[in-house]
């Protein structure tokens, strides 16, 4: 019962993981995207789907909380990263004022 749709989903969920680990931030916004229109069919077809509705239900709502488990952390991962790099822009800000005061001083 759409087992591949399924899987598709997981394995993109672990690549996006993969490409934020390595900074590849455009890459995992494609492969969050994909992800996302993957979660959309398969949500149409549990929404249709008429035979083995229990079973659909609970694989997806399982899907669900497996997904939330994985990008928790990941999402932690992306604030860090997001805050470290403020912080660096804030840094070579201040470094580019000091220098160009230098500059103006002599």
């Amino acid at each position: 019962m759409h087992t591949d749709l399924f899987n598709q989903i997981r394995y993109l969920t672990q690549q996006a993981i993969i490409l934020l680990n390595e900074d590849k931030i455009e890459q995992c916004n494609i492969v969050l995207a994909k992800r996302q229109s993957l979660l959309e069919e398969l949500k149409s077809k549990h929404d249709a789907c008429l035979e083995n509705k229990k079973e659909f239900t609970d694989k997806f709502v399982e899907l669900m909380k497996w997904i939330q488990q994985q990008d928790t952390p990941a999402i932690i991962n992306a604030t860090d990263k997001k805050s470290q790099t403020i912080k660096n822009s804030l840094t070579q800000i201040k470094t580019k004022k000091a220098l160009q005061q230098y500059k103006n001083a002599i």
